[in-house]
């Protein structure tokens, strides 16, 4: 089970707060249809497509690498996550380059209201459902659960939330995470962005993301 944090250093994100622009409505269509997230919620790739993905990240939908990851084991709820190449190298270790890739990707839909949610993303109350929910996972050996609780609960000291205004019904961006959890009509979803440390450009390609769900009948 792979676990992945993007830190931003807090000079970043005082200035992203100084320069954020105002948030632009971003509401379901006439054509959406909330009953397709939930059936979906075990495949959202089904969701969107390569060429949608190509259009938000500005590159060609064939470079679009779709990465489906298993079921929650407690929630039934899958994650899909949609990379292509960056268009540079890193560095491993002293010997290997490797192309890096950005990424962005779906997970989380489920059944949720706005009191539900609110209370759910106002502070840092779902880490803690977080780590109930790996404590009650049985098909956990003992010792990757309390590395994943230990992993949630550190990562708890460095988690901030803000509220995103006229995205959805309700919506909030949390860092150093980048991701954008949203609710509409009574369904959750959470976009999850890994495209450097600009927290800009993340949070404008999950809105797009949402967007295009949100237009895609």
């Amino acid at each position: 089970m792979k676990r992945l944090v993007y830190p931003i250093a807090m000079a970043g994100y005082l200035l992203f707060q100084a320069c954020q622009p105002a948030d632009k409505p971003v509401q379901p269509s006439a054509t959406f249809k909330v009953a397709r997230l939930l059936a979906n919620k075990h495949r959202p790739q089904a969701l969107i497509t390569t060429a949608a993905i190509g259009a938000i990240a500005a590159v060609s939908p064939n470079k679009i690498i779709i990465q489906p990851e298993n079921n929650d084991s407690l929630t039934g709820q899958g994650t899909v996550t949609f990379s292509w190449p960056a268009g540079d190298q890193i560095t491993v270790g002293s010997q290997y380059v490797i192309d890096r890739y950005h990424a962005i990707g779906i997970t989380s839909i489920g059944p949720c209201n706005l009191a539900q949610f609110n209370d759910r993303y106002r502070g840092n109350h779902f880490l803690q459902l977080a780590i109930d929910e790996k404590g009650k996972d049985s098909s956990l050996p003992a010792d990757i659960a309390i590395a994943e609780i230990k992993y949630w609960a550190h990562y708890a000291k460095t988690c901030q939330l803000e509220k995103v205004n006229q995205v959805g019904d309700a919506a909030y961006w949390e860092m150093p995470m980048q991701a954008l959890h949203v609710l509409v009509h009574d369904v959750a979803f959470t976009i999850t962005t890994n495209v450097g440390h600009n927290e800009v450009q993340s949070r404008e390609m999950a809105i797009q993301l949402v967007h295009a769900l949100f237009n895609n009948p």
